[in-house]
């Protein structure tokens, strides 16, 4: 619909980094430099300051991100739009998937409910990236109408509205070749002499209660990131700490063995969605709950 240079330029605009821009694009570094290079040649200005230590943005090139950025939107719900008016009477439910956030559970529970009904799912994949999370979550409702995940994060609780499925059990990760990974459940005792990972302090109420028991128990603990990806657990691999995790993610690494701990901490895990959902997501949302609660 848009340009493709448009979102090059924009990965790199968030990344500061050719390299970490192509990652995210699975193009070659080069192409990426070919693509902002045209881009800039295009507009007629120079966009970004290339040097040693990265990438940075010119004036004009933190003026050309903004609207870029609304570009790419305009151009979503363009397209969105057109698939809505090819199927009157259908609503499109733009479900967001990622590696750490996956949309299976959702797609069962829809497989099941079957029949017939005014809902299409079309599954959106997202950069569930550290600090690209963030920049989804105000998304929702205008480029996604829901994704699926844990909320026990107070930051969830406070910009979006919440559909409860299960809780989800918190486990340890360990890399493979870490002296616990043989066990078949840890305790607090296995932990003696260990450092533990957790999010910092204050971002979800359930981790900053193993962080209190922790330092009851004497296990020293280090600050992970708030929202964790795909770095987050190649750093527990690297280093050798112990990581909080949850049950879900026991195969997000190949590195890594999740084990079970002898606490009963959970973490809640449902659809999250827009704080105030348009009249056609309430409608869905009456559908799933009666689903869950088992209504349908």
């Amino acid at each position: 619909m848009h340009d493709p240079r448009l979102e090059t330029f924009l990965q790199v605009a968030e990344r500061g980094s050719f390299a970490k821009a192509a990652e995210a694009r699975f193009m070659s570094a080069v192409s990426v430099m070919k693509q902002v290079n045209a881009l800039e040649r295009g507009v007629g200005v120079r966009l970004v300051e290339r040097s040693n230590h990265g990438v940075t943005l010119t004036e004009a090139g933190r003026t050309f991100a903004e609207d870029a950025r609304r570009m790419v939107a305009l151009s979503a719900e363009a397209a969105e739009r057109a698939r809505r008016a090819a199927e009157p009477g259908r609503h499109v439910m733009r479900v967001g998937t990622s590696l750490l956030r996956p949309c299976r559970l959702l797609v069962d529970l829809w497989t099941r409910i079957g029949g017939d009904n005014p809902f299409r799912l079309e599954i959106v994949p997202f950069d569930d990236e550290g600090s690209r999370l963030m920049a989804t979550l105000t998304a929702v409702g205008r480029e996604l109408d829901c994704f699926l995940g844990p909320y026990g994060a107070l930051v969830y609780r406070e910009q979006l509205g919440v559909l409860p499925l299960r809780d989800e059990p918190c486990r340890l990760a360990v890399s493979r070749g870490h002296r616990l990974a043989g066990h078949r459940r840890l305790t607090w005792d296995d932990l003696g002499g260990e450092t533990l990972m957790l999010v910092p302090r204050g971002v979800t109420p359930q981790i900053d209660g193993v962080r209190d028991e922790a330092g009851r128990r004497g296990v020293t603990v280090v600050d992970g990131p708030p929202f964790y990806d795909v770095t987050t657990f190649n750093e527990v691999e690297r280093k050798g700490v112990l990581l909080v995790t949850l049950q879900m993610w026991g195969d997000a690494h190949p590195g890594l063995v999740t084990l079970p701990m002898e606490w009963d901490v959970t973490l809640p895990y449902g659809l999250l969605h827009a704080a105030e959902p348009a009249p056609a997501m309430r409608a869905f949302l009456e559908v799933l709950r009666a689903a869950v609660t088992g209504g349908a």
